[in-house]
C-alpha cells in the first residue's frame, strides 16, 4: 500500500517535470487575433477575468463575500478603453515591460519563461531574490531595482508599463504613477486560504505576459498533481496516524502562528497532519502567548517553520525552554530554509508559490516519511 502511494505520486511529479520542458508559446500578438479571446476559468482564487468583447478582458480582484471592495481593471488589445469602462484603469496589451515588487511575482513569471528582460524590467531588492541570474542581471544594470523604501515613481515610469505590487499603493502614489502612464495591480495571492488558490494567480500572469494557454496548462497539471497526492495520503492514513503539528518561533515575547483558516493550515491538513490551531477562525497570522505555545510544544509531534533557524541548537540559543518541546527532543523539526541565496533570499517564497505539489510532498515526507521514502527535499530540511 505504501509502495503504491509513493510510485503513484512520483509518476505525477515526473509527468509535471516533463511538461514544464515544453516549448514556449507563440508571441502575444497572435493571441489577440481571431473572433474572441480565450476564456479564463478561475476556480479557487479571489479574482476573476471575463471577456467583455473580442479584444478586452475585465479583471476584478477581491473577495466580495468577505466584504472586500473589488478592484477592477480593463486589459485590452484595443488602443482605447471601451466606453462602458472609461472610469477604470486601462492597461493596453500586449505589455512589453513590467516591474514586480515581490519575489513571489518572479516565481510566476519564471514558471512561464518570461522572468528576464525585456519583459521583466524591474525587480525587488536583490537581497531577497533567490534567482542568481536575476541578481547578476541587476548587478549589470539590465534590471532596475525597486528598493524597500518609497517608490521612485518617475524612474518606475521610465522602466515599466505596469507595476505589480503586493498590496494596493497609497492613493497619492497610485494617482501620480497613473499620471506618468503606469498603472499598478495588486497581486494578492498571499491572502488566499488554499495553496491552489495561490498558484492559480499564474493565470493572471498568463494574460499579462501573453502566455495564457501555458499558464492554464501549468496550473491544471499542478492542481492534478497536488490533488492526487493529497487524496492518496488521505486514503492511506487512519485518523490516529495524523501527527500533531505546531508552527512558529517566539519573537520579542510574542509567538505568531498560522491561523486555522490559512493556506498553511490547509497544507498541514492535506499532508496528513493535525494542526494545533486548526479551530481558530483566522486566515492570516495569529499571535499567541508564549505559555500557550509552550503547552502546544509539549504535545506536538512535529514542529514546522521555527523562524530562520537552521539547527535545533539555534532554537535552543533563542530560548533554552524550547528544548523541552517534544519535537525538539525527537528531532522532528523542519524548516523551509533549504534553498537560500547567499544574502538570504528564499526560493520557498519565490518559486514555491507555483509548486504547491512539491511543498506538499516535502511536508508529507516530514509528517509521514514512510509514504514518500525516495522523495528528495526541495524547500524543506530536517534541522540537525
Amino acid at each position: 500500500m505504501k509502495h503504491h502511494l509513493y510510485h503513484f505520486a512520483l509518476c505525477f511529479l515526473s509527468l509535471l517535470g516533463l511538461w514544464q520542458c515544453t516549448p514556449a508559446e507563440k508571441p502575444t500578438e497572435q493571441q489577440a487575433g481571431g473572433d474572441s479571446l480565450p476564456s479564463v476559468d478561475i476556480r479557487y482564487a479571489h479574482f476573476q477575468i471575463e471577456s467583455v468583447d473580442s479584444q478586452t478582458y475585465l479583471l476584478s480582484i477581491g473577495d466580495s463575500s468577505a466584504g472586500q471592495e473589488r478592484l477592477r481593471y480593463v486589459l485590452s488589445y484595443r488602443t482605447q478603453v471601451p466606453a462602458a469602462y472609461r472610469e477604470l484603469p486601462f492597461i493596453q496589451l500586449p505589455l512589453q515591460h513590467i516591474g514586480v515588487r515581490s519575489t513571489t511575482h518572479i516565481g510566476f513569471l519564471r514558471a512561464l519563461g518570461v522572468a528576464q528582460p525585456p519583459f521583466l524590467s524591474a525587480i525587488p531588492d536583490t537581497a531577497y531574490v533567490f534567482d542568481a541570474s536575476l541578481r547578476q542581471m541587476a548587478a549589470e544594470g539590465k534590471l532596475f531595482i525597486l528598493q524597500d523604501e518609497a517608490l521612485p515613481l518617475e524612474a518606475v515610469a521610465q522602466h515599466c508599463q505596469l507595476l505589480l505590487v503586493s498590496a494596493p499603493l497609497k492613493a497619492a502614489e497610485k494617482e501620480k504613477l497613473a499620471r506618468l502612464g503606469v498603472h499598478s495591480i495588486p497581486i494578492l495571492e498571499w491572502m488566499e486560504t488554499h495553496p491552489l488558490a495561490q498558484a492559480e494567480w499564474i493565470k493572471l500572469f498568463g494574460v499579462l505576459s501573453g502566455k495564457l494557454s501555458k499558464a492554464q496548462q501549468y496550473f491544471e497539471q499542478t492542481a492534478q498533481a497536488y490533488q492526487h497526492l493529497r487524496d492518496s495520503v488521505a486514503r492511506h492514513l487512519a485518523p490516529n496516524e495524523r501527527p500533531l503539528v505546531i508552527t512558529g518561533l517566539p519573537f520579542r515575547g510574542q509567538w505568531y502562528v498560522a491561523g486555522g483558516q490559512s493556506f498553511m493550515a490547509q497544507f498541514i491538513q492535506d499532508a496528513g497532519g493535525k494542526y494545533y490551531w486548526q479551530s481558530t477562525p483566522q486566515a492570516g497570522s495569529l499571535p499567541v502567548a508564549f505559555e500557550e505555545a509552550y503547552r502546544a510544544g509539549m504535545e506536538a509531534d512535529v514542529w514546522l517553520h521555527p523562524g530562520q533557524a537552521r539547527s535545533r541548537e539555534e532554537i535552543a540559543a533563542a530560548d533554552p525552554r524550547l528544548q523541552d518541546f517534544k519535537a525538539w527532543q525527537t528531532g522532528r523539526v523542519y524548516n523551509r530554509t533549504r534553498r537560500l541565496s547567499p544574502a538570504g533570499g528564499n526560493d520557498y517564497w519565490e518559486q514555491g508559490v507555483v509548486e504547491p505539489h512539491i511543498i506538499l510532498a516535502d511536508m508529507v515526507k516530514a509528517l509521514h516519511p514512510y509514504l514518500l521514502p525516495a522523495h528528495r527535499w526541495k524547500y524543506y530540511e530536517q534541522l540537525p
